[in-house]
């Protein structure tokens, strides 16, 4: 599926659309107060541990406590434990159409993990049944319908998706609010690389909800897709200037700047503001973080620092694409007595 089975974040000459999409489905999918949800507080983003485990705590059955387990775990990106724990709550007894939606998620990133083609493709799957069951319960649960926007636009038919239906569930969105239908027909226009459609719909969604990060950061994936750099950035100014929630803006700040090569220092002072920030469920990890920053070092000619964060990456997450040929490359650079 769109980065569900491919890496989200990837060096520049293979960044590609459909994944940089997926993070609508994977991480910012907005979370609105509940409808009618019989958990309470279930449809909330929480971000502090501390608040979770206090839900934990006070749940008034073990099908809550199960769910609210799986949020915690979430949080702390253990998403085959969110998943079982989410498993758990509906077997339990849980009928929080909020229940599906999160297992949802958790499937969606068990899909992104290097697990083999077939545990991926079932992950993906499960995924995108859980969100449907999420509609079916509550049809105007949007959020769960804009995750299935993201998921039929880049997902394979291998797995379900279907371009038409992704059609159908934006039409189902714009029909009752303005604001989401708008960043989900700019999903569709992207994937269908109609850029100018997709700008001015994003555009359309930042002038309802100006303080909304999520029409910034698309457009930012979009211009980075694209190479262009200068108007990623563009985005980004106006984002930190407007925006309420800025760590991902950060954080797609620096990055911009170790693709593009361009404004390093700032990129830099951007990545290590975000690292102090709490993380976002879902939110790009230290390891990841810290590998941008590596890069904006080679970019900078500070090669040993590059090799000394990079290798700090990859202590942190083996598998990060591109590290370990990064860490070849300037072991071959660097002299033993130094540069």
């Amino acid at each position: 599926m769109n980065a569900l089975i491919s890496d989200l974040l990837r060096p520049p000459k293979r960044l590609r659309t459909a994944s940089l999409l997926s993070l609508a489905l994977t991480m910012l999918v907005p979370i609105f107060p509940a409808r009618g949800s019989s958990l309470d507080g279930a449809r909330v983003e929480i971000q502090e541990p501390a608040r979770l485990r206090l839900r934990w705590s006070r749940a008034p059955s073990a099908a809550a406590r199960s769910f609210w387990q799986g949020r915690i775990a979430y949080l702390q990106g253990n998403f085959e434990d969110a998943c079982e724990s989410f498993e758990k709550a509906l077997d339990k007894g849980v009928e929080d159409p909020a229940a599906y939606f999160w297992l949802g998620r958790a499937y969606a990133q068990q899909a992104r993990k290097n697990l083999g083609t077939l545990r991926r493709a079932a992950a993906a799957r499960r995924s995108r049944l859980s969100f449907e069951e999420a509609v079916r319960r509550d049809p105007e649960y949007l959020e769960a319908r804009l995750a299935l926007v993201s998921f039929h636009l880049v997902a394979p038919s291998l797995v379900g998706g279907n371009r038409e239906e992704a059609q159908r569930q934006a039409r189902e969105i714009a029909r009752r609010d303005a604001y989401l239908g708008y960043l989900a027909w700019g999903g569709i226009y992207e994937h269908g690389e109609r850029w100018d459609r997709a700008a001015q719909a994003y555009g359309d969604a930042q002038r309802i909800r100006p303080e909304a990060v999520d029409p910034y950061l698309r457009l930012v994936w979009m211009y980075q897709g694209r190479h262009r750099f200068q108007e990623a950035f563009g985005v980004l100014e106006k984002a930190l200037e407007q925006a309420k929630e800025t760590s991902l803006l950060l954080y797609e700040l620096g990055r911009t700047a170790a693709f593009s090569g361009l404004r390093g220092e700032e990129g830099l002072a951007a990545l290590e503001a975000y690292l102090r920030r709490p993380r976002l469920a879902g939110a790009p990890s230290r390891a990841l973080t810290l590998s941008h920053a590596a890069m904006i070092h080679r970019h900078l000619g500070n090669n040993t620092e590059a090799l000394r964060i990079f290798r700090q990456a990859s202590d942190l997450d083996p598998d990060l694409p591109q590290v370990r040929r990064n860490i070849e490359d300037l072991e071959r650079l660097i002299s033993p007595a130094g540069e």
